[in-house]
């Protein structure tokens, strides 16, 4: 297990975060800087991880999805002032979804789900690779 990796990894869902306060990513396309970033950690943890890859997959994106919405709620009015159309777009994902009343299970939801496929790209590009 390469836990440096990890948690350098893991240092990017702040500095997405802080980059999504400012308003320099905004709300509607940090799905796929998200996704895009997961894919990059996917390759880096295949690449230099040892064993453990789906694990280390895993941990890297709830860690780093963990940071990030600790940055988000420490800065949540900074955050609604410069994206208020993020604000819009939860009211109406929670309205659709009508029996999840809170907006933090569906963001916990994601984490865990993105997490998760964070770690079976992991695995499946380690077996690409021909590692263990």
């Amino acid at each position: 297990m390469n836990w440096k990796l990890v948690l350098l990894l893991s240092l990017s869902g702040p500095m997405l975060a802080i980059a999504g306060v400012y308003g320099l990513i905004s709300f509607g396309i940090e799905p796929y800087v998200m996704s895009t970033v997961l894919i990059i950690f996917a390759i880096l943890i295949a690449k230099f991880g040892k064993q453990y890859y789906f694990l280390q997959g895993m941990l890297a994106g709830l860690l780093s999805g963990f940071l990030m919405t600790v940055v988000r709620l420490r800065f949540l009015q900074k955050y609604v002032q410069n994206n208020q159309d993020a604000i819009d777009q939860v009211e109406f994902i929670l309205h659709k979804l009508k029996f999840i009343r809170s907006p933090l299970i569906i963001l916990s939801l994601f984490i865990i789900t993105a997490s998760l496929l964070t770690g079976l790209i992991s695995f499946g590009l380690s077996r690409i690779l021909n590692k263990d």
